[in-house]
């Protein structure tokens, strides 16, 4: 082999191997407020055997889950809870649309979020 394509070769273990241990950069950040009583989704497809990451900070504690609808009914692979920031994985079981959703029980302040999504299809805020 010669030593232009050794070293080429090489380049490429190298590059490949010191971003192996990075974190890729989110797929989707989305800066989110839910006003007294509103309840903020991050909806996305996703397909089967699909690796979703979530992560999330808020500023104050909102009522969290992961959901999916089957025609009228809602299933929670993550089922609702109080929490002010949260970071987990879903292995996608189902070509499906899921939801992130927080619900803020203040009757009088309003919450922001930051919340980052990895490995999901396309999504939409609402």
């Amino acid at each position: 082999m010669s030593r232009m394509m050794t070293a080429v070769l090489l380049m490429a273990v190298l590059a490949a191997c010191s971003r192996a241990g990075d974190p890729d950069p989110p797929q989707t950040r989305f800066e989110l407020a839910a006003g007294p009583g509103e309840v903020t989704e991050l909806c996305f497809e996703s397909a089967a055997g699909d690796v979703v990451i979530y992560r999330f900070e808020a500023s104050r504690p909102l009522g969290f889950n992961l959901h999916y609808h089957v025609d009228e009914e809602m299933f929670f692979p993550v089922p609702e809870h109080e929490t002010a920031a949260e970071k987990g994985q879903y292995i996608v079981p189902a070509d499906q649309d899921y939801c992130l959703m927080w619900t803020n029980s203040s009757t009088d302040l309003t919450a922001t979020l930051v919340a980052e999504l990895y490995g999901a299809g396309a999504v939409t805020a609402h």
